[in-house]
């Protein structure tokens, strides 16, 4: 016998453009959008703002909420990372609690109105079980109906020479795991040309995209942005590339910021600034004048490159003055960076306004709204996207789910 379809209405909904809409869902899936009317039966929304759901399009969840564990007195990119080096070999971390760790922070974004993650997620051969991918694996299973996760192989250095055969191993290891992009840092590398084309030759092999860590320093000789979109114009590289940080962008002259603006244009690679994350790591060498340590975003917007600006690590070693001992500036500061990356419709790929890559298509509505002092959010799918068949209703002391449908 065929199940009946289960119809809901959400009342008195405010769009964009101000009106007052009622959203009937059937199954999880949006079916109809109607003119408010005052007789209409439902859950009211109390004519709070019906937006599309968020996305973080650079996340590292195998070092969230690791910041009290983990300090980073240098406060600047390498103290971060020789700090993380140093709890590893000391034992800090392992598959159990990296998963939980890991399985936390997405339902700490799924709270802030966050349904569309990609997570950077540390690869090398000195992980030969692959720990941090599996741990992050394990945590995307868990929170599948909550939100799409995307995964990248944030390669180990280097990647390049004859030194990096173990790493390359590794990654191509990583993609037959599950890893969905490649990822690396060619800024870190002696070879960051060479870390590009390793890079490009994995994902070619494997059919997939790549998002690289690119520039994350204000030396202004630094600038692998425009070899990685020479090489992605030259070789025609078929799939999506996004470019994260690219700081030293920030510090060449305007001319030389629109060359190169146009040049990642012609690529079509989309760039991710990461404001709060380079805001407290880069500077801290001239503490007169700081420079700002931000990609152009203007520049770049201006040029036609697609820019999505995130919120990266909350609570690991390179940003610890967002979460260490400040649980409710942690989620406040999640709200603020994250609410200007919406997701729904636009030409970044397969998020929606972002431009992640990968192989998800997904079109989350968030339907937000407030009673009793309480900040709700409702998630729906919408018409003709398969992927997402749960709901559910995020108060902001915790989770609770409306339906669970396997």
């Amino acid at each position: 016998m065929t199940q009946a379809n289960t119809s809901n209405w959400l009342t008195n909904g405010r769009l964009s453009d101000g009106s007052i809409v009622d959203i009937e869902v059937v199954d999880g899936a949006i079916a109809s959008v109607m003119p408010g009317s005052p007789e209409r039966r439902g859950t009211d929304l109390d004519g709070w703002l019906v937006v599309p759901s968020l996305g973080e399009p650079h996340a590292h969840l195998d070092k969230a909420l690791t910041a009290e564990r983990v300090p980073n007195p240098a406060g600047d990119l390498m103290g971060a990372i020789h700090a993380w080096v140093a709890a590893e070999q000391r034992g800090e971390f392992g598959l159990d609690e990296m998963t939980a760790r890991a399985t936390l922070a997405v339902r700490k974004l799924v709270a802030n109105g966050v349904t569309n993650i990609r997570t950077h997620v540390n690869v090398g051969e000195s992980d030969a079980t692959h720990v941090h991918l599996r741990a992050v694996m394990a945590a995307r299973a868990a929170t599948r109906h909550l939100a799409d996760i995307q995964i990248v192989a944030l390669m180990h250095s280097p990647l390049a020479g004859s030194d990096g055969a173990g790493n390359r191993r590794a990654l191509r290891e990583a993609l037959q795991l599950g890893a969905d992009l490649v990822g690396g840092c060619p800024h870190l590398e002696d070879d960051g040309e060479g870390m590009i084309r390793e890079a490009m030759a994995a994902a070619l092999e494997a059919g997939v995209g790549m998002d690289l860590h690119v520039d994350e320093t204000l030396d202004p000789k630094m600038l692998t942005l425009r070899d990685l979109a020479r090489r992605v114009s030259e070789t025609g590289f078929p799939y999506s590339v996004t470019a994260s940080h690219c700081v030293s962008l920030s510090v060449q002259s305007v001319d030389v910021q629109r060359r190169i603006a146009s040049e990642v244009a012609a690529a079509g690679i989309g760039v991710v600034p990461l404001p709060p994350t380079n805001l407290f790591l880069q500077g801290r060498e001239q503490p007169s004048s700081m420079p700002r340590g931000i990609a152009p975003i203007d520049v770049l917007r201006s040029a036609g490159v697609e820019v999505s600006v995130c919120g990266e690590m909350a609570g690991s070693a390179s940003v610890q003055g967002w979460s260490r001992g400040r649980r409710d500036h942690h989620h406040a500061s999640l709200q603020r960076s994250l609410l200007i990356a919406p997701i729904g419709g636009g030409t970044l790929g397969s998020f929606g306004d972002i431009r992640f890559g990968g192989s998800y298509e997904s079109r989350r509505v968030l339907l937000r709204w407030s009673r009793d002092g309480r900040r709700r959010w409702w998630t729906a799918r919408a018409p003709r996207s398969p992927l997402f068949q749960r709901a559910h209703v995020e108060g902001h002391a915790g989770l609770r789910e409306l339906r669970h449908r396997g």
